[in-house]
């Protein structure tokens, strides 16, 4: 079972719907607590409103829903590795954090919110980001913040 069938599954989202989603591959496993993750949403969305019902955010129309993991991610990053730099990453990390669409528009502006979000948690332990959806991972480095914000 794929990862995209595995989460449509467990969140119920409709078979027809694309996994939109961007994780952070983590040096060490960290908690993702309520408190940080709003703080950094009041950052990431300030013109934006937006209700919390943890794990979950609802901006307008759309659910996302946050995770935070220990342990590798669960699907097989190994056959998406273009890189030495990308393999050792997926290799060494120990936990990871998502930001998944649960529901409403795979459109620009949903990516675009989850992006901003994912920016504003970005730290030091983050080795890497993938996006499931088109199975692109990439070594965190000093533009990851301005591609999360700009990739579609």
């Amino acid at each position: 079972m794929s990862l995209a069938s595995w989460l449509k599954g467990l969140f119920a989202l409709p078979a027809s719907d694309p996994l939109v989603s961007i994780v952070l591959l983590l040096r060490t496993y960290r908690e993702l607590p309520e408190n940080v993750v709003t703080l950094a949403a009041a950052r990431a969305w300030p013109e934006t409103p937006y209700r919390v019902e943890w794990p979950r955010f609802h901006v307008g129309e759309r659910t996302f829903i946050i995770q935070a993991v220990t342990g590798m991610f669960v699907e097989d990053l190994a056959s998406k590795v273009k890189s030495g730099d990308v393999g050792a990453a997926v290799r060494r990390h120990r936990g990871w954090w998502s930001i998944d669409l649960q529901a409403g528009g795979a459109d620009d502006e949903a990516y675009l919110l989850m992006g901003r979000l994912m920016a504003v948690l970005l730290n030091s332990n983050c080795l890497a980001v993938y996006y499931p959806q088109d199975g692109e991972i990439e070594i965190v480095d000093q533009d990851t913040s301005t591609k999360l914000v700009t990739r579609r």
